[in-house]
This record gives structure tokens, C-alpha cells and sequence, in this order.
């Protein structure tokens, strides 16, 4: 048997592959941990197990010689013509003045844990990161009284616009999802809204798409679990609070852009001016070394919020 890859890259590493061996043979590779063993190198810590690569160069000969008779790759240099066009654009929309505050005071506890000069655990400043991300995706994540957030009001200003109200919208955040939705369905005065997430068995998540695309109604999903579906009758995506991999977001963008797609994809990022979010994307642009050098440069906030807009990022 062949399992056809596409050009959407493996997101992880080689410890993916197994999914697909394991759907082709069963029997043989029945075991993903065995799997991991063999061809991945491990490192133990305690927190549990990193898994960091290949684990040697022999291994990966090995793996070779068995993804060459039981895979096909086509990549996306391959399926140019085939496709529909895709345009990727990001609406960089400003923050208002109370979540402005809000992020600029959980700015402010973090630079004061980073300052003093004592030993900072690692999850203790993600955490302050991850609050401010959610307040960006949608305030009301940490507290109901709080509004929708303008992000998703931008989105159902740009979904007006557009011919039908045929849309998709992703998110980071599976929390998020109910307060977004609520949303859309009081602005556009809605109920063909429709939601995916992971937990879901395959046959009411394949019910939900298919009743999706025939309405043309507008999907809420989880950008890591839009994987593997198809939304080829949509043209108009969006991503609201963003994955940090690019390879993730990616692939929720190719959701709307398939071979069976018609017309051309139309994929708005939505990025609040003057984020720490925001900031995190200069250094997957290489603009930064680090992310502790964008934390570190105090101007660095003011600067971006009237700086040029960079990509996708």
C-alpha cells in the first residue's frame, strides 16, 4: 500500500510518520513508542521526554528505505497549476484602551519578574504570555463581564463584505470558540455556524463539514485540528491568535485551498498593534535572536506599533 503526502510539511518530526505506517501495516507497527525508539533520539527530563530528532544517522538510512516503498510525496512546487490561487494578507487592528491596560500591565509583571534579578521559572513567564494571547483572541477568557474582543469584530466586519457569509475562523483556543460563535451568530444574525474540535469522533466531524459547506454557514475550528479537512468551498479564512509555528497555520490555510477548490483562497491574519504576540513573530522572522531580546528592548513595543507590516508575521 502508498499513502499520497502532500505538500502541507510534517509539522514535528519523524515521529509523525508513524500515524501514516501504522494505517498501512497495522501488525508491524502496532506500537508508537517502539516506533519513537528505533528511529528518534529522546532525551528524558523532568518534565517527561523531549523528543528531539533522528536518532542517528544510521536510523535514518533505515527509515528512508521504508518510506521509499510504502510513501509518495508530491510537493507544493509539484502541485502549482492545480491549485487555486492563495492570498495571504494580515489585518494589523490596535488593541483599545482597556485591553491596552490589561496587556500592558500583564507587560509590566512580567519585565518586573525578568528585572529582579532572581531565578525566573520558564512556565512562570509563559504563563503571562499565554493571558495575554487569550486577551487578544477573546477577553472574555479571563473574565465574562469583559467583551468579545475586536479581533473577532474585525472578522465579522470583513465577513459582511464578502458575497455570502460562507467563512472559516481559526483559532489557537478551543475555549474561545463558544464566545466567538455567540458572536458572529448576533451580528450576522445567523444560526448555520458550525464547530470542530479534537474529541470529536471522524463521523460527526465529517456530518458537520459536509452540512457546513452545503449551508455555505461559517466553521469555528481549532487551527492544529483543522488538519486533514476539507473546506473547498470556502474562500475566506481567518486566524485569529495565531499558532507560533508557521507549519501549523499553514495547513489550516490549506483547508480552504484544494484541488477541488474553485476560486482563489483569501487568508486574513489578524494581528493586535503593539502585542507581545506580535513582537514573538519578529523573532520567527529572524528579526530578533531570541525572545528575551524583545522583552529586554523597551522601545522596542512603541516602535512596532507604527512599523511597516512584516509578511505574515
Amino acid at each position: 500500500a502508498t499513502v499520497v503526502l502532500t505538500g502541507t510539511p510534517m509539522r514535528n518530526g519523524i515521529q509523525n510518520l508513524w500515524g501514516y505506517l501504522h494505517a498501512i501495516n497495522p501488525h508491524l507497527y502496532s506500537s508508537y513508542w517502539k516506533f519513537v525508539n528505533t528511529f528518534c533520539y529522546i532525551e528524558k527530563t523532568g518534565w517527561g521526554q523531549n523528543i528531539l530528532g533522528a536518532k542517528s544517522e544510521e536510523s535514518t538510512k533505515n527509515l528512508q528505505k521504508i518510506l521509499k516503498h510504502t510513501m509518495l510525496r508530491r510537493t507544493k512546487a509539484q502541485l502549482e497549476g492545480e491549485v487555486p490561487p492563495k492570498v495571504r494578507q494580515t489585518l494589523r487592528i490596535k488593541m483599545g484602551a482597556q485591553i491596552q491596560a490589561i496587556h500592558d500591565e500583564f507587560w509590566e509583571e512580567m519585565m518586573i519578574l525578568l528585572d529582579s534579578g532572581e531565578l525566573v521559572i520558564a512556565p512562570t513567564i509563559l504563563t503571562k504570555i499565554l493571558r495575554m494571547r487569550q486577551l487578544l483572541v477573546c477577553p472574555k477568557l479571563l473574565s465574562e463581564s469583559m467583551g468579545y474582543g475586536v479581533g473577532i469584530e474585525t472578522i465579522v466586519a470583513s465577513i459582511e463584505d464578502q458575497p455570502d457569509h460562507h467563512a472559516a475562523i481559526f483559532t489557537s483556543f478551543r475555549k474561545a470558540i463558544p464566545y466567538l460563535k455567540e458572536y458572529v451568530e448576533d451580528k450576522l444574525k445567523t444560526k448555520d455556524t458550525f464547530v470542530i474540535h479534537g474529541g470529536m469522533k471522524p463521523k460527526d466531524v465529517f456530518d458537520i463539514v459536509r452540512e457546513y459547506k452545503s449551508k455555505r454557514g461559517i466553521i469555528f475550528s481549532t487551527i492544529k485540528f483543522a488538519e486533514g479537512q476539507n473546506f473547498e468551498t470556502c474562500s475566506y479564512g481567518y486566524i485569529l491568535g495565531p499558532e507560533w509555528t508557521f507549519d501549523e497555520n499553514e495547513q489550516a490555510e490549506d483547508r480552504l485551498n484544494r484541488m477541488t477548490s474553485k476560486d482563489t483562497a483569501f487568508i486574513s491574519y489578524i494581528k493586535h498593534i503593539g502585542s507581545v504576540e506580535e513582537l514573538v513573530y519578529s523573532v520567527v522572522n529572524g528579526k530578533y535572536s531570541n525572545v528575551n531580546e524583545i522583552l529586554k528592548d523597551r522601545s522596542v513595543l512603541k516602535l512596532e506599533t507604527e512599523g511597516k507590516m512584516n509578511g505574515t508575521f
